[in-house]
């Protein structure tokens, strides 16, 4: 009997398990996710987001104005069970990780302007397609970047890493410091600011390379 009840309570938490939560989301443009959890980004026609894993019913979706934030719902929620989130979105201008957490995709993202931010040791995995990239990464985290943009800006600091050499752009302005490092790639000009131990490194061999560096740091223009 006893091991009759335990299959029954196994079977219900398997089934439990299973069950993923979807969820319809309203109009947003701007994304904001925290507490170490794993977000992919799919295009869609619609906005929605299905969550699956053990720690599935602890996410907090919070849409307010436009700005989509995703967490969980209480302090400390163990992330030691895998929690997988896929979001499906109609358009994005702003992707901000916070807290450890993870957002990629495994396709092209596309859109007119775009704004990528990483700290508190969050990482953003991208593929992107734009006319303008304004990006920030500090406090250890990492963004990287492939694909193409026609400008992009580039800010990095207190140990933020910024991988971008194999997106390909016109012209590139990049600012590094304390210890943070850049790669990025610019055909036309690159105009990049090193102070207090950073490093750049520049690829495209482009026209105009403008550097300056304060204080420590290095910038290459790599051959």
């Amino acid at each position: 009997m006893k091991q009759f009840i335990f299959s029954i309570v196994v079977a219900c938490s398997l089934i439990s398990f299973s069950q993923n939560i979807e969820k319809d989301l309203g109009e947003f443009s701007q994304l904001k996710t925290f507490d170490g959890l794993t977000v992919e980004l799919v295009k869609s026609s619609s906005n929605k987001v299905v969550i699956s894993g053990v720690n599935k019913d602890d996410v907090e979706i919070v849409n307010k104005n436009g700005l989509l934030k995703i967490k969980f719902n209480m302090p400390k929620v163990s992330t030691l069970y895998e929690t997988k989130i896929v979001l499906f979105y109609k358009e994005l201008n702003l992707i901000d990780a916070n807290e450890g957490s993870f957002i990629f995709s495994d396709e092209v993202i596309k859109e007119i302007d775009l704004e990528i931010k990483a700290q508190e040791g969050a990482i953003i995995r991208l593929e992107v397609d734009a006319k303008r990239v304004n990006s920030r990464v500090v406090s250890g985290s990492i963004i990287t970047l492939s694909g193409k943009a026609k400008n992009q800006d580039v800010v990095v600091n207190s140990g933020g890493k910024y991988k971008a050499k194999e997106c390909i752009t016109e012209q590139t302005k990049v600012s590094v410091s304390a210890g943070g490092s850049a790669k990025i790639y610019a055909t036309e000009i690159a105009k990049a600011k090193v102070k207090a131990g950073g490093v750049i490194k520049i690829y495209g061999h482009p026209k105009l390379a403008d550097t300056k560096t304060v204080f420590g740091g290095s910038i290459t223009v790599v051959d």
